[in-house]
C-alpha cells in the first residue's frame, strides 16, 4: 500500500497539510463572490473563511464537491475533507 504525501518537517514538528488552502478552493470556483453566492453567505463571510482558512463543516462539504468539479479534478473531495475536517 503506497501513500502519496507532501509535508514539511521543521523543529521536531511535522506539518501534515498538503499546502491546500480555503482560498485555493474558493478561487477554483470563481472567487469570493461566487463562493459566497454558492454557500449562501455574505462576501465578507467568504473572505473571512479565506483569511482564517476555516469553513464550517456543512459549508465545507458543499465547497469541496463544487471545487472538485470546477477545478477539473485538481482538488479531490476526499483530499479536501482530509485537509480541513
Amino acid at each position: 500500500m503506497s501513500t502519496t504525501f507532501i509535508g514539511v518537517a521543521s523543529n521536531d514538528v511535522f506539518d501534515y497539510s498538503n499546502g491546500m488552502t480555503i482560498r485555493d478552493l474558493i478561487n477554483a470556483i470563481g472567487g469570493v463572490r461566487s463562493a459566497a453566492r454558492l454557500l449562501g453567505v455574505a462576501p465578507s463571510t467568504a473572505h473571512y473563511y479565506c483569511k482564517y482558512n476555516r469553513v464550517p463543516l456543512k459549508r465545507l462539504l458543499l465547497l469541496a464537491s463544487v471545487a472538485e468539479q470546477l477545478s477539473s479534478r485538481k482538488y479531490s473531495y476526499q483530499d479536501i475533507l482530509k485537509e480541513f475536517s
